[in-house]
């Protein structure tokens, strides 16, 4: 009897960027153990990055079911430009510390207070009713959600509801109620409680809780006091095997992926500008580099020192295949 496992993801190809890869990759080489992988994920999700060349590792085995999503973004969008927030279009825009505007101010604490776990969450519903029968439709026994965004755990968690036989692993790539992401949505008590809810139910009905470093295993071991699995991320030897190396004479220093205001790397920049003073072959051959989107009052601080900017680079987004 064939081995099957639906994996019910928010972020697939097209869709670029980190979030994508980890189960991507894993689809890739489950059926050189014997599983059949089906894929669930949105049909028209809201996302700022694509990235064509990951369509080459869904495996020809994969059965890729994509069902409608309503997100509030579109509406969001519509509404901050007509009242000039152009600003608030990217994963990086997120309004974070001083200087927002009332209408970043109210936009940032619905998005943190209303939305729970996030706005993806009127997903669950229609995607629960439709999985409840592809599943018994395609005897498939096990189910693998991975978040974020952790409203993917509340299908998991309703799925298993209905199906006590279903085997449900849960994978969490982020924290969630402990994710200091939620800091910046301006989330409330009353908001983080509910968080706090919606996680302790996955941690307790899930059947296996994974994910990817020692430190987390060791936070969602001490929320659901119960064993987590370790599951890292890796790489894919066949994304190297026509790796051509590319020479430079300069010292690279090189950040890819999202800069946000939680992720602040200007003592980092300081320092380095600090260094330039004291060594002048440093500061002859260093390049500091960031690949993808990039917070735009980063960018502004970088760009207001002339010394900092002489040294750094800002590349946009590239696809997967480019950057190794």
């Amino acid at each position: 009897m064939e081995k099957k496992v639906l994996i019910i993801a928010y972020y697939w190809p097209p869709s670029g960027g980190s979030g994508v890869q980890r189960w991507l990759k894993f689809v890739k080489y489950l059926p050189s153990f014997g599983w059949v992988p089906y894929v669930f994920t949105p049909e028209n999700p809201s996302f700022g990055v694509t990235d064509e060349s990951l369509m080459k590792d869904i495996p020809s085995e994969a059965e890729v079911i994509k069902f409608p999503i309503w997100e509030p973004y579109d509406a969001f969008f519509k509404i901050s430009s007509a009242v000039g927030e152009k600003k608030l279009q990217g994963p990086t825009t997120v309004p974070y510390g001083k200087g927002k505007s009332f209408f970043q101010k109210v936009a940032t604490w619905m998005r943190g207070n209303l939305l729970i776990p996030d706005p993806r969450v009127f997903w669950v519903r229609p995607s629960v009713r439709f999985l409840n029968d592809f599943l018994r439709d395609n005897n498939i026994r096990t189910i693998i959600t991975t978040g974020p965004p952790h409203s993917i755990h509340m299908i998991g968690y309703r799925l298993k509801r209905k199906n006590p036989s279903l085997k449900w692993l849960a994978d969490f790539r982020d924290p969630w109620s402990e994710w200091g992401f939620l800091d910046s949505l301006s989330v409330g008590k009353v908001a983080r409680r509910i968080h706090q809810r919606m996680e302790g139910k996955v941690l307790s009905h899930a059947d296996t809780l994974i994910t990817i470093t020692p430190f987390y295993v060791r936070r969602f071991e001490a929320l659901s006091k119960r064993k987590v699995r370790l599951l890292s991320n890796g790489f894919d030897h066949e994304d190297f095997e026509a790796l051509r190396l590319q020479p430079t004479t300069k010292f690279v220093i090189r950040h890819v992926g999202i800069i946000n205001e939680k992720c602040d790397p200007r003592p980092f920049m300081l320092a380095i500008e600090e260094l330039l003073t004291e060594n002048d072959e440093f500061a002859k051959n260093v390049v500091v580099d960031f690949v993808g989107d990039v917070h735009p009052q980063f960018r502004a601080f970088v760009e207001a020192s002339p010394g900092m900017s002489a040294f750094t680079t800002f590349t946009s987004t590239v696809q997967h295949s480019d950057l190794i």
